[in-house]
């Protein structure tokens, strides 16, 4: 079912108990980190929504007091993670709406879903889930706050591929120097705020922890300035993705002290990566999605020049835990 079809049919059937007042993004890791634009949307935009962002666990456990007739829950796993799946369940028990965005027909979570979207993998960004998470919250904007800027943000989804492919080409010869630069690098902080925070979260978790056993950082570049600049030296590499819009002043104040202070960071500048060939209304919603081509180039060239496959674990899928 189409992404406007689902909400629709989400509305019409809440109608009548008062509607959705309250949106929970429940997930782990990096499909957490995938919805995270999403959140940022609603939170920036909606002007009747109350947003919650959980962790899947950590919802099961200590879900709020909110959750009820009036919440919708989203939750997204790829192949079916336990927990994610049990978020579902509790949200449907309180009766929430509940949409699950999966990886494969095949997913369990769907059994325990209302709804549910698959996604595909990262050769076409408009179809991946960071992508589908976000059209899904304007979505929500347009049919419940009728949003000045839907007919962009559509517009905008015909250009993902186009703005990715040049964010592709543009980036790959730095992706490679990156990795021959910073493959022995005994930390990496990831600098990310506003739209972004969420994918500099994702390259920490997943991309340097996860998939390549290096010891990483994460910092908000408005949280940076209140404590972790204090270990910022010539020799720290500091990887910092730049939003274009509102909070671009937040992260040009780090490229301020950088280069002052600093000598082995990257900007990866979502401007440079094409966020601008959007519509102006609602590119900064896009930053994300501009910049995603870059991270997973670095985490590839990763990859083959240190001989550590991104499938490869030590614990996740072999021992019980």
């Amino acid at each position: 079912m189409k992404t406007e079809m689902i909400i629709r049919d989400i509305l019409e059937k809440k109608e009548s108990q008062g509607g959705i007042t309250n949106v929970y993004f429940v997930a782990c890791g990096g499909s957490m980190a995938a919805m995270y634009p999403a959140k940022y949307l609603l939170e920036s935009e909606s002007k009747t929504l109350k947003i919650g962002y959980y962790t899947s666990n950590e919802f099961v456990h200590a879900a709020p007091k909110a959750l009820g007739t009036n919440s919708l829950a989203v939750c997204c796993t790829k192949n079916g993670t336990p927990e994610t799946i049990k978020a579902c369940e509790k949200a449907a028990e309180a009766g929430a709406a509940t949409i699950a965005i999966v990886g494969s027909e095949e997913n369990p979570m769907i059994k325990a879903a209302d709804h549910y979207l698959v996604y595909g993998g990262t050769a076409q960004m408009s179809k991946n889930n960071l992508a589908l998470v976000l059209m899904l919250a304007f979505e929500l904007l347009h049919q419940i706050e009728d949003y000045e800027f839907y007919e962009d943000a559509v517009a905008a989804y015909e250009k993902i591929e186009s703005v990715n492919a040049h964010g592709r080409k543009y980036f790959a010869p730095r992706a490679k120097a990156f990795a021959q630069e910073y493959k022995d690098a005994p930390i990496i902080y990831s600098l990310g705020g506003g739209p972004t925070d969420g994918m500099a979260y994702s390259f920490e978790i997943c991309s340097l922890i996860e998939t390549q056993w290096m010891h990483a950082v994460k910092v908000n570049t408005g949280e940076y300035f209140h404590g972790p600049f204090e270990t910022t030296d010539k020799n720290l590499p500091i990887v910092l993705l730049m939003n274009d819009g509102r909070t671009r002043p937040v992260d040009e104040r780090v490229v301020a002290f950088l280069k002052r202070y600093g000598d082995k960071y990257t900007i990866i500048d979502a401007k440079d990566m094409g966020v601008n060939l959007f519509p102006d209304s609602v590119s900064e919603f896009f930053n994300p999605i501009a910049i995603y081509p870059a991270l997973s180039q670095i985490v590839a060239e990763l990859a083959v020049l240190r001989q550590h496959d991104k499938t490869v674990r030590r614990y996740m899928w072999h021992v019980q835990y």
